[in-house]
């Protein structure tokens, strides 16, 4: 993959879960399966690599990016209610991660399309934690048309 052989890369990854599907570095390998699909835009495919991720079966290192990688999945699909309740529940699991700021602007968009009453409490809370960051100004401008 380091030589820029995404196909070989992906074979390897998955030859190793075939082979070894209960194995240390299977999570790893079908976590990195899912992201080159998601890179490629086969949603189905990533999809399909997240879902042999349990939860409870990643070591602590793989859980945040699994499950974020997951909500990024079900946002490009459209899936905007299954996108937001996955952020959501993104952001009760994982508080302090380092893709916080995507998460809650994200989640802000989706509950802005819903009204202003769901869209305030999460674009105050993006000013808040992130006024300098990169959605500030258009929850700015979000918050203003809520609150004229």
């Amino acid at each position: 993959m380091k030589r820029g052989d995404q196909a070989l890369g992906k074979r390897t990854l998955q030859e190793l879960v075939d082979r070894f599907p209960d194995g240390e570095m299977a999570s790893a390998a079908r976590y990195e399966i899912a992201r080159m699909a998601f890179a490629a835009n086969d949603l189905a495919g990533a999809r399909h690599a997240l879902a042999g991720l349990p939860a409870a079966d990643l070591t602590p290192a793989l859980r945040e990016p699994a499950h974020y990688l997951r909500c990024r999945v079900e946002a490009a699909r459209g899936d905007r209610a299954g996108a937001a309740a996955c952020l959501a529940e993104f952001r009760r699991s994982f508080p302090s991660s380092p893709h916080d700021a995507e998460a809650l602007a994200l989640l802000a968009s989706y509950r802005f399309d819903e009204g202003c009453t769901a869209a305030l409490p999460i674009l105050e809370e993006y000013l808040l934690r992130y006024p300098d960051g990169p959605f500030a100004e258009q929850a700015t401008k979000r918050k203003q048309h809520c609150r004229p």
